[in-house]
């Protein structure tokens, strides 16, 4: 009796750890309503007209402003807003006239409403908001986020519009004809056709990160858990089965002493579900109806585990349950089953993190590929700041001002604009499937690259070649070797490339003005470092054209690049001197409030290799548990062939039968098992399935020798 309470302990653990879990899977549920509501504010109503404007030229933007602002129904924009320190959050912009704007509601909770609305647009302070933005102050009513949920603000479009027009709009509260009025008067002012209008930009989306992930393998290994402890627990009352079966009782009313402790706890368990649903949501029937539903599902599951395990008492008979003689057939399907799933999952987590580990294999070989490059100062933070429909790819506003600094600092030594982009065999295979013009046929590497960079590089241009790149003409290197061929097929297709990147251009320079392209042959001895961040592309190469890139002949997409922070941004600085020189006076180019950071190029990929590190070691760790479970599950399969095959084995080891002799069905199972999961693992070409699958079979072989030598003659007479 003592084993069997020993066990019943974990049991009820795993019982209402599994509530837990389906408690937060509802959670999760929930949360995503939630940011579905969020996203669809405004929208889906017969009285909702969506409309964007893409761009905007300069001389009209000031009466476009003050028409959106004098909008006669409810104007309507929303933008992510990136939080470094947490989650990602909504903002959605309210003008125009909100007396009747739409509610927001959440499970039949109104969150906000048009009265909410009104006092937000009569408030005052410009920077109200109703939810928290960055700080208490300015925040007129506060909103409660549920579990896991985005969080959400509401703030006035009119301040909103001083910074961009751009956007996607849902204007809510007119008719059909004054929606087409609207229309046709905004595209008057604006000069964007009405079709344009029509037309809505992409929009966005806020990752829900691994919580769902993270719930769902912790609901899964409990629910292995549960069933193998079960298991132990029906076996470690089979005598008592067998007495109670001998002594008149039915088989359904020794299943029900023996199990219904555990179903009445996870049936116990529902109204404390409900009880913490309202707690966390107040009350409100779908919140009941979605805990009451997750209560059931876990004391379904709890059941249906339960009702397996109840298998063995009706398929064993009284004396043999006396005897401790036990259904070989039903143990070993059961007990294969779950070896069979921990098995799988096994090789799911092996295969999903090949691609983490290679990564981190990568940046290993970059750290030694960058030696030479790595003081450099590269771009690792931008904070939304003022901008945040720049950040939501509404406005380049943030653009503009990062192009006015760099074109200030663009001649300081030591301040470089590298971008690089490899040109594969399929890249250009794809291209030339898709382009009627002249692509190249062999691979090469796409350098843009400032003339600071090329001189302390070595890389030789002729001055003149410099003073035209300055002068706003775009000045291309191409290799020395390369064929009249290659040369005329490149110039075709990068003249089509950055003439194309011109097309609604707000950067007025010098080479949007003239357009006008040079191309010179440069040596490509010794190989150029191409800054690549991919194993298939070479870190060295001497199939490189370099664009020469100045602020008087950058497009707009070299321009836009610049606040780009990731690896592989163009902006560049020598060591952290230069840095801190060019970046003390941001406040003149409106970029004080975007709290631009700086990180050495080691210490950003060495950041990179922390993140995956710490995705590896999540999955490891997953991976380490399933193992293990694998290996109890094996000795669980072992103790049972020990059980019911008790005095077959005691003779065959009375006449000398040797351990592996006596389990070698068990050991031809698991290798048999071994060989088809390696062949899966190879299939999958997952490179530490394959690993983890060797170890994994080494570590069952020695845990069944280790077990048939533990369990020896005098062992099983005592049993």
């Amino acid at each position: 009796m003592s084993g069997r309470k020993i066990i019943r302990v974990p049991i009820k653990g795993a019982i209402i750890i599994q509530a837990l879990l389906y408690f937060l899977i509802v959670s999760f549920f929930l949360s995503e309503v939630y940011k579905k509501e969020c996203t669809n504010y405004g929208s889906g109503t017969s009285s909702s007209l969506q409309f964007s404007i893409h761009s905007l030229e300069k001389d009209k933007t000031d009466r476009t402003r003050d028409f959106l602002q004098r909008a006669p129904g409810t104007l309507i924009r929303q933008t992510p807003q990136s939080n470094p320190g947490g989650n990602d959050s909504i903002n959605i912009q309210i003008g125009g006239v909100v007396e009747r704007a739409p509610s927001l509601i959440f499970l039949g909770k109104t969150i906000v409403n048009s009265s909410d609305l009104q006092r937000l647009l009569q408030s005052k302070n410009k920077n109200a908001t109703i939810g928290t933005n960055t700080g208490s102050e300015d925040t007129i009513k506060t909103l409660s986020t549920p579990l896991f949920g985005v969080d959400l603000y509401f703030s006035k479009l009119d301040t909103s519009l001083a910074h961009t027009i751009l956007g996607n709009y849902i204007l809510v509260g007119l008719s059909s004809e004054q929606q087409a009025k609207f229309i046709s008067k905004l595209s008057a002012l604006s000069g964007i056709s009405q079709k344009d209008l029509m037309t809505p930009q992409s929009g966005y989306t806020i990752d829900s990160g691994l919580v769902g992930i993270i719930i769902g393998i912790g609901l899964a290994l409990t629910m292995l858990i549960l069933g193998i402890l079960v298991i132990s627990y029906t076996l470690a009352s089979i005598k008592e089965i067998g007495s109670l079966t001998l002594l008149g009782f039915g088989k359904a009313e020794v299943v029900k002493q023996i199990f219904s402790p555990f179903f009445r706890l996870s049936a116990s368990l529902i109204p404390v579900m409900m009880g913490v649903s309202l707690f966390l949501y107040s009350f409100n029937l779908n919140i009941l109806r979605y805990s009451l539903t997750a209560g059931v599902l876990n004391a379904l599951l709890v059941l249906l585990i339960l009702g397996i395990s109840s298998m063995i008492v009706y398929a064993i008979k009284p004396l043999s349950a006396l005897k401790g003689i036990l259904p070989k057939k039903i143990l070993y399907s059961f007990v294969i089953f779950l070896y069979l799933l921990s098995s799988m999952g096994l090789l799911a987590v092996s295969y999903a993190l090949d691609g983490p580990l290679q990564q981190v294999a990568q940046n290993k070989k970059l750290l030694s590929a960058w030696s030479s490059v790595g003081e450099y100062e590269t771009l690792k933070n931008v904070s939304p700041g003022e901008n945040q429909s720049s950040i939501a790819g509404l406005s380049d506003q943030l653009d503009h001002e990062m192009y006015n600094w760099y074109q200030a600092i663009e001649n300081h030594a030591g301040v470089y604009y590298i971008a690089s982009q490899y040109y594969s065999k399929d890249i250009l295979t794809n291209l030339q499937g898709a382009s009627n013009q002249p692509v190249p046929s062999a691979p090469f590497t796409l350098m843009s690259v400032s003339p600071n960079y090329l001189s302390d590089h070595a890389i030789n241009v002729p001055n003149q070649s410099i003073k035209k790149a300055n002068q706003g003409i775009r000045v291309f290197l191409l290799p020395a070797h390369w064929s009249d061929q290659q040369v005329e097929t490149a110039k075709k297709f990068l003249s089509e490339n950055v003439l194309h990147e011109l097309s609604g251009s707000s950067f007025e320079n010098d080479f949007y003005k003239n357009k006008k392209i040079e191309w010179i042959k440069y040596d490509t001895t010794p190989k150029i470092f191409t800054w690549a961040t991919q194993k298939e592309e070479p870190a060295f190469t001497t199939e490189a054209v370099l664009s020469v890139v100045t602020a008087n002949n950058m497009t707009p997409f070299d321009a836009g690049n610049l606040r780009a922070n990731v690896l592989t941004g163009p902006l560049k600085f020598k060591n952290k001197k230069v840095m801190t020189e060019n970046t003390k006076y941001l406040s003149h180019y409106h970029l004080d409030d975007n709290d631009l950071s700086f990180i050495p190029v080691t210490k950003f990929v060495d950041g990179l290799q922390k993140k995956l590190t710490q995705t590896i070691f999540f999955f490891g760790s997953i991976i380490v548990f399933i193992m293990c479970i694998i290996l109890l599950i094996l000795v669980a399969l072992s103790f049972i062939f020990s059980i019911v095959n008790e005095r077959l084995i005691f003779v065959k080891q009375t006449l000398g039968f040797s351990g592996r002799m006596i389990y070698q069905n068990i050991i031809r199972f698991v290798l048999a098992m071994g060989l088809i999961e390696l062949a899966l693992a190879f299939f999958l070409k997952s490179t530490l399935g394959i690993l983890l699958l060797l170890v994994l079979l080494i570590l069952q072989l020695i845990t069944i020798r280790v077990f048939t030598q533990m369990h020896t003659i005098q062992k099983i007479k005592g049993h």
